[in-house]
């Protein structure tokens, strides 16, 4: 008995320095990796994979870097709740150009997107309540949907030319096509592939160009552009891109989303900010004649 105690004894201590030096591993490691992002050297945010998460983490601590001088806006749904439209600009620290909402430097937005639709049935509850605040705000409006790979292209485009229903002066009809939950199962499954993908997408973009006399934007990430969209069909589109945690995005778009986690007065949790790098005028080739 005297022996199964001394063990039991020995297993404790073992195990209580065990995680000691576990903590005392994991506090080093925190120091150096806030160290490194505070120091912000150059080297760490080039590595391959090391440099995604210190370039994540220097964000979250800091807050979004805003691109430059450019027009800004923000893409909105019923994920962001009841929006205070009044409220709602950009703001960063002059210095650091650190997204805040106490910056010094104010910009009210430019442009709003809010989602209309999602597949052949979906509409986003605040769409209209949206379309009205945005109104109010003075931003031009916009409205995306959400494409399904699990309906017909034809559906899904009635469904959002009934919800959006865009005017002249509007911006451009958006298509956001990402690779979602249920494109990964289709593609797992085989039920689907870059050609169907393509052909879904094409026949969204024709109807609704039909309806509105404009080409629609195509809101898309870097990854799926070059991996499902790499036609030259699809070039002839303006191009909203998504890229995060870099100073340029990969492909050159007409609006780049630059960041999912953006801080804006008016609007709990995080916003989808977005940036457009050129005047009014410039801008207005986006907009429905």
């Amino acid at each position: 008995m005297a022996e199964k105690k001394r063990n039991k004894s020995s297993l404790s201590k073992i195990a209580k320095s065990w995680m000691a030096k576990a903590i005392i591993a994991f506090g080093v490691l925190v120091a150096i990796i806030t160290v490194l992002i505070i120091a912000r050297p150059r080297i760490m945010y080039k590595l391959p994979y090391a440099g995604r998460l210190f370039a994540y983490a220097d964000m979250v601590l800091r807050g979004p870097q805003v691109p430059g001088d450019g027009l800004y806006g923000i893409d909105i749904s019923r994920h962001q709740d009841t929006i205070e439209w009044d409220k709602v600009d950009i703001r960063y620290d002059f210095a650091t150009k650190r997204m805040n909402k106490k910056g010094d430097v104010v910009h009210k937005i430019h442009f709003a997107i809010a989602k209309a639709s999602e597949g052949a049935n979906y509409t986003d509850s605040t769409y209209e309540q949206n379309r009205m605040g945005i109104a109010k705000n003075g931003a031009l409006f916009g409205a995306y949907h959400f494409f399904s790979f699990t309906h017909t292209p034809e559906a899904q485009a009635a469904n959002y030319i009934n919800k959006a229903n865009l005017k002249k002066g509007d911006i451009a009809p958006v298509l956001d096509i990402e690779e979602s939950n249920s494109l990964i199962r289709l593609l797992s499954e085989g039920s689907i592939d870059n050609k169907t993908i393509q052909q879904k997408a094409k026949a969204w973009l024709d109807a609704v160009e039909e309806a509105y006399g404009h080409k629609p934007i195509i809101y898309t990430s870097v990854s799926f552009k070059e991996t499902y969209l790499d036609n030259a069909i699809f070039d002839e589109y303006p191009l909203w891109i998504a890229h995060y945690q870099v100073n340029e995005p990969k492909l050159d778009g007409d609006i780049w989303q630059f960041t999912e986690n953006g801080r804006i007065n008016g609007i709990k949790g995080n916003v989808d900010v977005d940036f457009f790098k050129g005047t009014a005028a410039d801008f207005e080739k986006l907009l429905i004649k």
